[in-house]
């Protein structure tokens, strides 16, 4: 009797970076529990897509959300010390029932700095009868 030995040969290759998306809210001007929320999606420091998004909270009847606007902030990973790149980006015209998030999205390739914030706010009609022309900032963080 003999043995047969078999070999199985496999080649590892270094994974590629992974697909990731990440998101976060933070409190934000207008009725109760409104929201300021960024969303990013993307592959190792490349950022595909993001929306930056408005939530107005809670009140009775439900709030019209006027002039829209987001601003979506980063570091580019070229950026000479650490400069922040922002963008601006108008909402569609005209109000949306208070019951809906006001989102205004972004795509194409962004490429972040590892270790950098990604930001995003927003003004509208509640953020300015609460005193405050823009939310304050929901960020997340770029990691490769």
């Amino acid at each position: 009797m003999g043995f047969v030995v078999a070999v199985l040969s496999i080649a590892l290759m270094p994974a590629g970076p992974a697909s990731a998306s990440a998101s976060g809210c933070t409190f934000a001007p207008g009725y109760a529990l409104a929201r300021n929320c960024i969303i990013v999606e993307g592959v190792g420091l490349v950022v595909w897509y993001t929306a930056s998004g408005y939530e107005p909270g809670i009140e009775i009847p439900p709030p019209q959300v006027c002039s829209r606007r987001h601003e979506v902030r980063y570091v580019r990973a070229d950026a000479p010390n650490n400069s922040t790149y922002t963008y601006l980006r108008a909402g569609p015209l005209g109000c949306i029932p208070g019951v809906l998030t006001s989102f205004v999205e972004w795509s194409g390739g962004y490429v972040a700095r590892n270790g950098s914030q990604w930001c995003g706010r927003s003004r509208n009609t509640h953020t300015e009868q609460a005193g405050q022309p823009w939310s304050n900032w929901a960020c997340i963080t770029i990691r490769a």
